[in-house]
């Protein structure tokens, strides 16, 4: 029998307690750069600008279709 799904989420969040600042960091950092390899896999061949492209995967959905525009012209003028 498993243990419920709360005495699971209380244990990692003890274990998170104890790890020191430094650690959560580390741990971030990597998980990040895990997170963006996989994006990146996943590029497709015609994806001209690389932080353009990141952008889409990870924040498509946080901002207007305007905003997103924007925000696309500017990286890739700033990455030229």
């Amino acid at each position: 029998m498993s243990p419920p799904a709360i005495d699971i989420d209380q244990h990692v969040r003890a274990l998170m307690a104890r790890t020191t600042p430094i650690r959560r960091l580390r741990m971030a950092s990597g998980m990040f750069a895990a997170a963006r390899a996989l994006a990146l896999a996943g590029r497709p061949d015609d994806a001209t600008d690389q932080r353009a492209y990141l952008f889409g995967r990870f924040y498509e959905r946080d901002f207007s279709e305007p905003e997103r525009t924007r925000i696309i012209e500017h990286l890739c003028q700033a990455s030229q």
